[in-house]
């Protein structure tokens, strides 16, 4: 960043709709990469990451790209791993089809953002 203040005029309002992807949190996340340091941050987002490339592969029965990729960049880093990790618990999910997956990690993923306060969907400009 190459502003003194931050967030600065020409950030103004720059959180207020999506395009493509989420900018819901775009300027809390600058916040915390000041606050962790770009090294911390970095390993934060590689683990996000991650964890969003499992629910991918494991838990997307055809239609929940889009909300995986809102649940990881919306949701506290410690909340996707615990809820990955709880439903990999489970003892038959070795044996679970993806789409089982997403009918048990899609509603433990839409609990706490409503606890966060978070809306895991797009919006748009007005």
């Amino acid at each position: 960043m190459e502003c003194s203040d931050y967030p600065c005029e020409k950030y103004k309002d720059f959180d207020q709709w999506d395009s493509f992807i989420t900018h819901q949190n775009r300027e809390k996340e600058m916040c915390r990469l000041l606050e962790l340091g770009e090294e911390a941050y970095t390993t934060e987002i590689i683990e996000k990451r991650k964890l969003l490339e499992t629910l991918l592969a494991e838990c997307n029965g055809g239609r929940k790209k889009t909300f995986y990729f809102l649940a990881v960049n919306l949701l506290p880093l410690s909340v996707i791993r615990e809820i990955l990790e709880q439903g990999q618990t489970y003892e038959d999910w070795a044996e679970m089809s993806p789409k089982m997956r997403e009918n048990l990690i899609v509603p433990l993923l839409q609990k706490e953002a409503k606890t966060c306060g978070v809306e895991l969907k797009l919006r748009k400009k007005v």
